[in-house]
């Protein structure tokens, strides 16, 4: 008997280690190994993000508001300090056409649009003349009066006069020559700076100066027409060998 239980005890212990053989000795259930991470390749191309920039419309520009134009006054009284012809047109080549005394006031109406200053007046009559700067007191005013033109011109002077001499033992004579200006009335004739002729034909063409003796001396002619005079022409004459 007690050899048998030592044969079942032997057994028991046999199958108790092949049994222990066949089951892991963890008894706990293995989890499978997390998978291995991979790393994605990583592009080396810098992304550019493209921002859309929105430009306003250009504004139309706003008009330019013309400025305030002042009026101009229609007429300034000026006061004068002397007395003064009234011509005819704005200079002293121009024929007077009435006067004024010193003191007296009167109404411009109007300026010439270079210098010196000439103010268009009105006269008493009605009428109108031209008086200059320099004979009224100073209105700053008045430089805002409109530009008037004269009513006519001035004539033309011819630029062509030339002499021909005639030298005799007694004396000598001299004949000036010239194209008619189509601008004058008549002309006047110089000697020695003194007027010695009022030729009343715009188309004459020329005149005779008969000289008692030879010495030197100079000649004018100057162009005239209702409204005043033009530039005069002198010419110098040495006189006869």
């Amino acid at each position: 008997m007690p050899r048998k239980s030592t044969i079942s005890q032997l057994l028991l212990s046999f199958l108790m280690i092949a049994i222990s053989g066949c089951v892991p000795t963890n008894s706990a259930t293995s989890l499978p190994a997390s998978p291995t991470a991979v790393a994605l390749p990583v592009s080396t191309e810098t992304a550019v993000a493209t921002a859309t920039i929105a430009i306003p419309p250009t504004a139309a520009p706003s008009p330019t508001a013309s400025p305030t134009e002042v009026p101009a006054p229609k007429q300034i009284a000026l006061t004068f300090t002397k007395d003064a012809f009234c011509r005819k047109g704005p200079g002293v080549q121009y024929f007077d056409k009435g006067s004024f005394n010193q003191g007296a006031t009167a109404q411009a109406q109007g300026r010439n649009d270079a210098e010196p200053r000439w103010w268009y007046m009105l006269m008493s009559n009605g009428d109108h003349c031209w008086v200059s700067d320099t004979t009224v007191k100073p209105d700053a005013n008045a430089q805002a009066l409109p530009i008037q033109k004269p009513e006519k011109s001035l004539p033309e002077t011819p630029t062509d006069v030339y002499a021909d001499r005639v030298c005799k033992a007694g004396g000598f004579a001299v004949t000036l020559n010239w194209t008619p200006s189509d601008t004058a009335d008549g002309y006047y004739v110089y000697l020695n700076g003194e007027q010695i002729q009022d030729i009343t034909r715009g188309t004459q063409k020329s005149y005779v100066i008969k000289l008692p003796k030879n010495q030197s001396m100079n000649y004018g002619l100057e162009a005239y027409n209702t409204v005043g005079t033009g530039e005069a022409i002198t010419l110098e004459d040495p006189g006869c060998p």
